[in-house]
């Protein structure tokens, strides 16, 4: 999985460099893909006219839904839960970089961690 400059969009690429299929094909710019801990979806931002959104789609680029609306810059560092429930990334939406998680259903976004929180990672349920 990656993506080209210009008008960003993303791409599946097999190890081999062949088989190239482009997923998002927007006037948007995609950045950030990561896929689901099954491999069944990929959650990325998309940006066009000063807005963010964080998305989700199929793996192969089908069925996408908007996630919510990420304000402010440095929106990044996309993390699947274990179970594939949940997303946390980053965003300076109120200033200052920090931590958010919301479901993949798009209900229950909040804040998990104030100033300056980078790299958010999951540890499995125990």
């Amino acid at each position: 999985m990656g993506y080209r400059r210009a008008n960003v969009d993303l791409f599946l690429i097999a190890p081999d460099g062949k088989d190239e299929v482009n997923l998002t094909n927007s006037p948007e710019n995609e950045s950030n893909p990561v896929r689901s801990p099954d491999g069944s979806q990929i959650a990325y931002f998309a940006s066009a006219d000063g807005k963010t959104e964080l998305r989700l789609m199929d793996a192969n680029g089908k069925n996408t839904q908007r996630l919510t609306e990420v304000k402010g810059r440095g929106w990044m560092e996309l993390s699947w839960s274990p179970d594939g429930s949940w997303l946390t990334f980053v965003s300076g939406a109120e200033g200052e970089e920090a931590v958010y998680i919301i479901g993949i259903n798009g209900q229950n976004l909040r804040k998990l961690v104030d100033g300056g929180a980078h790299f958010p990672a999951w540890q499995p349920a125990r």
